[in-house]
């Protein structure tokens, strides 16, 4: 990882993460302020069996972090995509459109009517 000094307030010195840090959504799907440990584990066993040939996880209810969360801290993403899926498992299954917003590789979907953006799936590209 590279990174560059900054300032903060009170002469303090901090570290902020460089643009090529930020863009790997990777990292930022393993951000413990974001996402819960569950997630955390589920989303590296995923990226490290099928990194090559994507995947997507849905985020638990009651667990999913504002994409304004992830922006403020990570910066805007490098783009957006619509994507119709299939939500929820077996008779909760229902069919829904979300906007995935990508950082590198991996895409943070949020359904386009909801106001608070919470990311309810991740979605990592075929790499």
């Amino acid at each position: 990882m590279r990174f560059r000094s900054a300032v903060c307030a009170l002469a303090t010195v901090c570290l902020v993460p460089t643009l090529a840090w930020a863009q790997d959504g990777a990292l930022i799907a393993n951000d413990g302020e974001l996402f819960s440990a569950r997630f955390r584990t589920a989303f590296q066993e995923m990226n490290d069996t099928f990194s090559d040939y994507g995947f997507e996880i849905e985020v638990v209810n009651g667990e999913q972090p504002a994409l304004s969360a992830i922006t403020a801290k990570y910066g805007d993403p490098d783009r957006s995509d619509d994507v119709e899926v299939v939500l929820g498992y077996g008779a909760n299954e229902r069919p829904a459109t979300l906007v995935f917003f990508y950082y590198g590789d991996v895409g943070f979907g949020v359904l386009p009517d909801d106001s608070q953006q919470l990311v309810v799936r991740v979605k990592r590209r075929e790499g």
